[in-house]
């Protein structure tokens, strides 16, 4: 087992590469080097305390060449710090600050979009709706009704196919998600109540299951 003290290590960048996405704002996978071997520290790892148990290790040209190939993103260079994380906000910015502030700030950024995403729903934008509830739900996962915004958008989407081409591939992956927890008709029935509380008529009747 190999194990480093993180406040003997740096953090150079993540495993991610966001620009190359949708600004999902999260948590990223920590790259961190270590001065005394020069060694780059690569996710998976395991975090104990002020340890950082297991990590990959590679040489400092592997991680240039990593970074240069876009396949990960280097961040300047700043001492490792127990209790911190890198992670995304909203504007696809990557950051580095404690987890008890990460917490927070994705808190927020949740909750505004997500009022976003109902005024949207309000307004028939679906489209708009939808990727305020994206942002919504990565922020904050653990909101079940983040999720539920997300897929009453695509159900109204889904209703109009002529207007949303990708809305029933879109549905799909949401069903295909929501299928790993619950019954599709149990799924559906939450959808309906979200139209409910957003004041929006159910389209009659729902889409089939695309899963």
């Amino acid at each position: 087992m190999s194990c480093f003290s993180i406040i003997s290590l740096n953090v150079i960048g993540c495993a991610e590469v966001p620009a190359k996405q949708p600004p999902l704002p999260r948590v990223l996978s920590a790259i961190f080097w270590d001065p005394e071997s020069n060694k780059v520290l690569y996710p998976p790892y395991r975090l104990d305390g002020i340890n950082l148990i297991n990590p990959i290790p590679a040489e400092i040209a592997d991680f240039e060449e990593r970074v240069a190939l876009e396949k990960i993103t280097r961040i300047d260079p700043q001492p490792a710090k127990v209790g911190w994380a890198v992670w995304l906000n909203d504007s696809g910015d990557v950051h580095y600050s404690p987890l008890s502030q990460i917490t927070r700030d994705l808190a927020e950024i949740s909750e505004q979009h997500a009022q976003s995403a109902r005024e949207k729903m309000a307004a028939h934008d679906y489209s708009a709706a939808r990727t305020h509830a994206l942002i919504a739900d990565a922020a904050n996962p653990q909101h079940r009704a983040r999720f539920l915004l997300r897929a009453a958008a695509e159900f109204c989407m889904a209703s109009d196919p002529a207007a949303y081409p990708d809305a029933e591939a879109e549905l799909a992956l949401t069903e295909t998600l929501a299928s790993r927890s619950t019954s599709l008709d149990t799924f559906r029935n939450l959808v309906r109540n979200q139209l409910l509380l957003l004041n929006r008529s159910t389209p009659d009747p729902l889409p089939e299951s695309r899963c």
